[in-house]
């Protein structure tokens, strides 16, 4: 086998060799009987001046899905041609293609071939695969040059999966190739006029090419005699023409060229992707993808939209559903007692379920009837039933005594309630009077206080004079700067007074105190009096001498002098003496440490003198230069090689190695359907590096409005709201004024002490007003419930009955008005009636 091939052979085996072997191992026993469209490579027949560059393009129909081909074009001469580029054809934006450019080119490798693979998933796509540049060199002849199309391996082609339910090739002899070539054509000048051959006088065309030189010629028309002409019809691989040839010297021309190929029927569907015509003179036929248009259909809430893909030239048809979006509920509202409802956002369709109550007892007071309130734990309505009435006071008596300033009474307080009454009052006690008495001194007189026990009330009584004093007398003698003097003192009251004075001594009593001399200060006396404190120095004396001690001998070394340090025992003064001269000696060094060599660093010996401590290094040894590496793995990305970082953990060396190409992007599709404003798309992201590319783009469906019109009302004007059904947007026009308010009339009759009057209310908003206005009912002789006798029944009533029920007070100005039970007797009954008459005339 030639280099070239052996060389991609092998990267294609690398590269695809361990998802290739399970695919393969099933193919052979699950799809063996399974009939399938031959899959086929085919190349472009181009035509190429001479020195001048085309493009060659490499097919693939009936493609059942691949992940990588191997391609090989026989027949393209090294010699003659040079291949410029080689990339991925339009086929898919997947993958990539290593060829053998270079090797070709240098003449290293006879025939030119290429590998496309790719790691994701299966491609199914119909279309060129790979695009070829390639020049003619110059002298190249002209001429045509076949191309034989020719598979590699027989791993070529297989499914990305482990299922072998899917396998598509399981035998390599299912592909089919058909060929192609490269016409190196003259380019020929201009043209120049020849002597003719058969007719003095007429003139040829001599024709040349501008690249290689080499000539031809046309003959003139008048210049042979020609006979009448063979016709040869056109097939479909070869022109048809006429060929006349001269009866005087036998030569021959070609006119009336008709150009020969197939003639291509309408297209038919051939598979999902692609569509197929056929020659209808042979057996020829061209596939093609489909020209696919697609409509629209958004979805609903509660019905699938769909995009409907159709070819325009085979008429193909596809549909792909766009599931229904599912209804977008709002928050809950109340719907009375049915229940709460919700509505769509999009569609505005209506959800009612029935309430979800949480109850809470409230137990009846003697204030309040008991209920029970429900209220819905989702819209927080609110219903109240299984009522009770109120229940009658539970009263605990507290007594308090009578005092010397208020009467005694019990207190009667409601357990429940906390409602209070006071009764059985009685009349203010005497006073309880506590005595003290308070001595007389020698400065105030003597009484008695006396206090009430219980109100603090006070007064004083029992009166006495002040007492004598009662003196102690105490000396102070004279001393040397002050007077002698006497002291009476009272012991009771503290008073005093001070006479018999007597002239201070003015003689001191000194005491000596000897400081003595130091050798950093003199010595001195100091005299002090012990009466007063006064002071005075005398006797001064001089410093006196340092006292050294022995001294501290500091030996001398190899390089530094010897001395003796001498201080003063007293005051820690220094000084230095007696030095001796350095011994002059060599330094004594000793070994002390060694550092080993790194894979970068010298190792050496430590030395240090132990007469002085002088320090040097010596004894270097080379470095090791093996280093202790720790490495690193940077995988490969989509885009990005990986590898494998070495770093020295001693000196910091690194280098890289084990490089890995780059792993190819693995594209998931995801469908955006269009929405009103914004145009749907097919996005294909890599799943590892969300590289991100769009096809397939619908356009915006546009927004379907449903139209609510608002009449007008008296607090705001109408309108009319157009909103989309589908993204909800939303606007307003036909906009109109507010209307006047429509009041109704309710008559409200005067009765006894309030006036009556006409209330207009508004049977839209509720706004009213009171007009017409009447004066109040005069009070009757007898009005039930008018307790206070005042022609009003009202809360003043109300709180008098009860303090009469519960004997607060002994009399009400009309006793007959609060009977209104009507059984004879005033009780709490009659409060309760009571109580409701004026709340319902309130209401």
């Amino acid at each position: 086998m030639l280099k070239g091939k052996k060389i991609l052979s092998l990267v294609m085996i690398l590269a695809l060799l361990a998802s290739m072997m399970t695919p393969f191992a099933f193919a052979a026993e699950v799809l063996q009987n399974v009939s399938y469209p031959d899959t086929i490579f085919s190349c472009d027949n181009i035509v190429i001046d001479e020195n001048g560059t085309a493009t060659l393009n490499v097919y693939i129909t009936n493609n059942l899905g691949l992940i990588g081909y191997h391609i090989y074009l026989e027949g393209i001469d090294n010699e003659q041609f040079t291949i410029e580029s080689v990339k991925r054809g339009n086929f898919t934006s997947l993958g990539s293609v290593v060829s053998n450019i270079e090797e070709f080119n240098n003449k290293e490798s006879e025939v030119f071939n290429a590998i496309y693979y790719y790691t994701g998933e299966n491609i199914t796509n119909d279309g060129c695969i790979l695009t070829v540049t390639l020049s003619a060199k110059p002298g190249t002849p002209a001429g045509t040059y076949p191309i034989t199309v020719s598979y590699g391996l027989t791993n070529t082609l297989f499914n990305h999966t482990n299922d072998p339910s899917v396998i598509r090739f399981p035998y390599i002899e299912d592909i089919q190739c058909v060929n192609g070539s490269i016409t190196v054509e003259h380019v020929w000048d201009d043209g120049t006029n020849v002597s003719s051959e058969c007719v003095e006088g007429e003139s040829d065309t001599l024709y040349t090419c501008t690249i290689c030189g080499e000539q031809r010629v046309e003959p003139g028309v008048n210049a042979h005699t020609w006979d009448e002409g063979v016709v040869t019809a056109p097939t479909c691989t070869t022109d048809g023409y006429t060929l006349y040839t001269c009866s005087n010297c036998q030569k021959t021309r070609m006119t009336d060229i008709i150009e020969g190929g197939h003639s291509m029927g309408s297209w038919t569907q051939y598979k999902d992707t692609v569509h197929r015509r056929n020659c209808e003179n042979c057996t020829y036929y061209e596939t093609a993808k489909h020209n696919l248009t697609s409509t629209t259909v958004a979805p609903t809430c509660t019905e699938d939209g769909s995009t409907t893909y159709t070819c325009s030239d085979c008429g193909y048809t596809y549909s792909e559903v766009i599931p229904a979006t599912g209804h977008s509920f709002g928050s809950w509202f109340m719907n009375g007692d049915a229940g709460h409802i919700r509505y769509c956002n999009t569609c505005g369709a209506g959800e009612t379920v029935p309430h979800e109550y949480s109850s809470v007892v409230t137990e009846p007071t003697c204030q309040e009837g008991g209920y029970t309130t429900n209220t819905c734990t989702i819209c927080n309505y609110t219903m109240v039933n299984n009522e009770t009435d109120v229940i009658p006071h539970t009263c605990t008596t507290v007594v308090t005594e009578p005092t010397c300033q208020s009467g005694g009474y019990t207190t009667y307080t409601c357990t429940i309630c906390g409602e209070t009454y006071i009764g059985n009052e009685t009349e203010p006690s005497e006073h309880d009077y506590l005595s003290i008495v308070t001595a007389p001194t020698c400065s105030t007189g003597g009484y008695t206080t006396y206090i009430c026990r219980y109100c603090d009330d006070t007064y004083i009584g029992d009166e006495t004079d002040p007492i004598p004093h009662t003196y102690e007398d105490v000396v102070t003698p004279p001393t040397c700067n002050a007077q002698g003097y006497t002291t009476h003192t009272c012991t009771v009251c503290g008073e005093y007074t001070v006479d018999t004075y007597v002239d201070a001594t003015g003689e001191h009593t000194y005491e000596a105190e000897v400081i003595a001399p130091s050798c950093t200060a003199g010595g001195y006396t100091i005299y002090t009096c012990s009466v007063c404190g006064e002071s005075y120095t005398a006797n001064e004396t001089e410093v006196i001498d340092h006292t050294y001690d022995e001294g501290v001998v500091t030996a001398p070394n190899c390089t530094e002098q010897g001395y003796t340090t001498y201080t003063c025992t007293v005051c820690g003064e220094s000084y230095i003496g007696d030095y001796t001269d350095a011994t002059g000696t060599e330094h004594s060094y000793e070994a002390i440490s060694t550092t080993p060599p790194t894979c970068g660093e010298q190792g050496y010996t430590t030395y240090t003198c132990s007469v002085c401590g002088d320090v040097y290094n010596g004894d270097f040894t080379d470095p090791t230069g093996e280093h202790e590496y720790d490495s690193v793995v940077t995988e490969p990305t989509c885009t990005e090689g990986g590898y494998t970082t070495y770093t020295c953990t001693v000196c910091g060396d690194s280098h890289i190695a084990n490089e890995i190409s780059a792993a190819g992007h693995n594209s998931e599709r995801v469908v955006t359907p269009p929405t009103c404003t914004e145009e749907g798309f097919t996005s294909y992201i890599c799943t590892v590096c969300g590289d991100t590319y769009v096809t397939n783009r619908v356009p915006a469906a546009g927004h379907s409005y449903e139209d609510v019109v608002t009449e007008p009302t008296c607090q705001a004007g109408g309108c009319t709201t157009h909103t989309c059904s589908v993204c909800g947007d939303t606007y307003v026009d036909s906009e109109t004024e507010a209307i006047d308010h429509i009041y109704e009339a309710t008559v409200v009759e005067p009765t006894v002490g309030v006036g009556g009057y006409t209330l207009y209310t508004c049977t839209m908003c509720g706004e009213s007003y009171q007009d017409n206005f009447t004066d109040p009912l005069p009070a009757p002789d007898s009005l039930l419930g008018d307790v206070d006798d005042n022609g009003v029944v009202n809360n003043a009533d109300l709180v008098l009955l009860a303090r009469y029920i519960v004997h607060a007070v002994d009399s009400i100005p009309r006793a007959d008005n609060a009977d209104l039970t009507g059984d004879g007797s005033i009780a709490n009954a009659d409060l309760v009636e009571l109580a409701i008459l004026i709340v319902n005339q309130e209401h």
